[in-house]
């Protein structure tokens, strides 16, 4: 945000040779990312990413022209609103575990002792609240729900035992920050010419982390295979059953010739199997990391901001238990504003949201040559007055987005045009019900061990170094 004001709204840096054009020209991203996408079609390259044409390794988020095409439109249907609600009754268990889960924290903090019981919400009550890190609770959830919505598979995450691939997926996040850089991605960075060297060691040196993620994925893909071999598939919806049923006995060298021949705005509905399983690894990256971070800091800013907490209370009070569903809890508006705010405040995704020029391109006197990243500065975006005023944009103030019409551009959490995240509508589904059941039983405040502000990590998100400690109070 400090060079933003120092340099304007449009100015360049060099990571290592890699020329970056810097914006929070709103018009100028609305070029990139929706009006001129076919020139902007890949995203931002990484010190040692994975080829693009490297089937092992390539997901839909790193993948450029027919092939990203492709699997875009293989994975779409899946968070399609119909396959969303066809996922609520799973959804409702997850978050009820949760609960319970919550229950019992609260419960193993005050010793266990019960002071009475309240008959409306069947849930214990307590004499004094009790400390919480809601992060790794939080965490927990996510990875739960994404096995149970997009793998139909109970993996117990939210238990009392720390689960292997959990842990693997914050190592891998841990080692994307700065500060846990390992040696090869640095040197990648700093030197250039040996970046191919440095690609080649990095992914073909042991990485238990990886490996455990794609062996549990595998297993479970596997799994689903016997079962359709056996005819006992039919009664599965989920991620995985679409990304198998667009599976072909192809190699993924044939795909991508395939690929090349069709050329970008032309594909087939065709997936490898080393293709359907670095799609689910993906997800389960980035679904287990984004929503657990953003409920972590809408919990920190409503115990921050107790009158937005009351409203919210007030708002979810009004829709009894037993009437929500996907669409009634959808139309749950401060909720909703409450969430977007957060993210307002929290765009933890926003070092991703940026596009490569795939040629030499001209906008608004604006010249952009081939190999260019266009990254949005989205903190710009989001702090800025003149968007977001007359309130001050530094405050957690939900109501600012009652019936405030915004630039397309003006709000990026999720990205934006044809690669925006493909899971948003899963993320808000999820995080809407889950707050929705929280603060119709619960009320937080801060701690003495409570930060404020917040100790936060830059890597490929932006997450709370040490959690997020919270008192947790049953509502009277």
């Amino acid at each position: 945000m400090e060079w933003d004001k120092k340099l304007g709204k449009i100015f360049g840096i060099y990571e290592a040779s890699v020329p970056v054009l810097v914006t929070s020209d709103l018009d100028l991203l609305q070029e990139v990312f929706v009006n001129q996408f076919h020139a902007f079609h890949g995203r931002k390259r990484f010190p040692v990413q994975p080829d693009v044409n490297d089937s092992k390794r390539c997901s839909i988020f790193i993948t450029v022209g027919n092939r990203w095409k492709r699997l875009r439109n293989i994975i779409s249907p899946t968070f399609s609103t119909a396959k969303l609600k066809k996922m609520w009754p799973a959804l409702k268990g997850c978050t009820s575990l949760f609960m319970s889960n919550v229950e019992r924290n609260v419960k193993r903090n005050n010793n266990g002792k019960d002071t009475k019981e309240d008959t409306i919400r069947n849930t214990p009550i307590f004499k004094d609240g009790c400390e919480v890190e809601v992060y790794s609770l939080l965490q927990k959830f996510t990875i739960d729900t994404f096995f149970k919505l997009a793998m139909s598979a109970d993996v117990g995450a939210q238990g009392d035992k720390e689960l292997p691939v959990l842990e693997a997926c914050r190592d891998t996040f841990r080692r994307t920050s700065a500060k846990h850089m390992s040696f090869l991605p640095k040197l990648a960075l700093i030197v250039p010419e040996v970046k191919g060297i440095c690609r080649f060691i990095f992914h073909n040196s042991k990485r238990p982390n990886e490996d455990l993620m794609k062996a549990f994925n595998s297993n479970i893909v596997e799994q689903r295979r016997k079962l359709i071999a056996k005819g006992e598939s039919n009664h599965f919806t989920d991620m995985v059953q679409l990304l198998i049923d667009a599976e072909q006995p192809l190699n993924d060298k044939d795909l991508l010739l395939e690929d090349e021949k069709k050329g970008f705005g032309k594909s087939s509905k065709v997936l490898s199997s080393m293709e359907v399983v670095n799609q689910l690894v993906l997800f389960l990256l980035a679904g287990y990391e984004t929503s657990s971070t953003t409920m972590a800091y809408a919990f920190y800013l409503l115990a921050l901001n107790p009158k937005v907490q009351a409203k919210l209370q007030e708002e979810v009070d009004k829709l009894d238990e037993e009437e929500a569903n996907f669409d009634t809890v959808q139309e749950i508006q401060y909720l909703d504003w409450v969430i977007k705010e957060t993210l307002r405040l929290y765009p933890i995704a926003s070092m991703v949201t940026a596009r490569r020029a795939m040629k030499d391109v001209e906008i608004n006197n604006v010249k952009i040559p081939e190999g260019t990243s266009v990254l949005a500065n989205v903190w710009s975006i989001h702090y800025n007055p003149d968007i977001w005023g007359p309130t001050d944009p530094k405050e957690f103030y939900p109501n600012r987005f009652n019936g405030k019409e915004l630039h397309p551009m003006a709000w990026l959490p999720f990205g934006a045009g044809p690669r925006i995240c493909i899971g948003m509508k899963f993320a808000m589904m999820e995080m809407k019900f889950l707050l929705f059941q929280f603060f119709r039983a619960y009320t937080i405040s801060t701690t003495e061990n409570t930060e404020n502000p917040l100790t936060l990590s830059d890597g490929a998100t932006t997450t709370p170094t040490n959690g997020v400690h919270l008192k947790i109070s049953v509502r009277h």
